[in-house]
């Protein structure tokens, strides 16, 4: 288990290197995705602490080719903004490499103190929405149990309006929640993010991805939207 691995080839974002801020085995996590391809072992928390050392990270980076790295990004082994470090993280990779700086959040964390500062340093915010209503949200995330949908979705609107950089969302369709397609489309006019990824779990997990034809039927509906949407093979 690495601190930076990588250089990875993703079909959303280009080639990049990932840091896992949290480098757990089990994941650490404050939900537990039916489609979550480190399984459903792990612990569930929304207690913020320091996982990793900065200095790993950047002694990490020093090691590797830059040459064709077009971002650097924060995921792994669990949920980034637990890390109780990820503003210092950050400014110390952004110190060192002229490389933009990217972070894939499940968007539970927004609300919390010192959260959005802590997104300063990034580039690029890529937030998770799998749901339109709490039964849905609780059915398909399994989030911890102090988490509610509208706590997560108020937080969505609230980066969304203060992030500076590039404000994305991912949304991950399965059988459990392709029904609320249509409220998905609507939220996402609301939230007006700059682009979103519209995928299904092609990795290895506990779930099947969705059949080509409800694939499709998806396309269309988000097809209607003014948002550019960009259907991926990976997350």
């Amino acid at each position: 288990m690495s601190v930076v691995y990588g250089p990875v080839r993703s079909w959303k974002i280009g080639t990049y290197l990932g840091i896992d801020p949290i480098c757990m085995d089990p994941k650490v996590c404050s939900l537990n995705c039916i489609y979550c391809e480190l399984g459903a072992r792990g612990i569930l928390s929304q207690q913020k602490c320091q996982f990793v050392q900065t200095r790993a990270v950047i002694e990490g980076l020093e090691r590797k080719n830059m040459d064709e790295v077009e971002l650097i990004t924060f995921s792994g082994t669990g949920e980034p903004m637990l890390a109780s470090n990820l503003k210092e993280m950050a400014e110390a990779i952004k110190a060192k490499k002229e490389v933009p700086l990217a972070i894939l959040t499940n968007s539970c964390h927004f609300l919390n103190d010192g959260s959005m500062e802590a997104l300063e340093p990034f580039d690029i915010v890529i937030a998770k929405l799998d749901a339109a209503t709490e039964e849905t949200f609780k059915k398909v995330n399994q989030p911890h149990g102090s988490i509610s949908f509208e706590s997560v979705l108020e937080g969505i609107r609230t980066a969304a309006a203060e992030f500076p950089g590039s404000f994305r969302l991912q949304l991950m369709f399965v059988d459990a929640n392709r029904s609320e397609v249509d409220k998905l489309v609507d939220l996402c006019n609301e939230i007006d993010p700059d682009i979103i990824y519209l995928n299904t779990p092609t990795r290895r997990c506990g779930i099947s991805p969705l059949k080509e034809e409800d694939i499709q039927e998806i396309r269309k509906h988000f097809g209607d939207s003014r948002l550019e949407c960009v259907f991926c093979s990976d997350r």
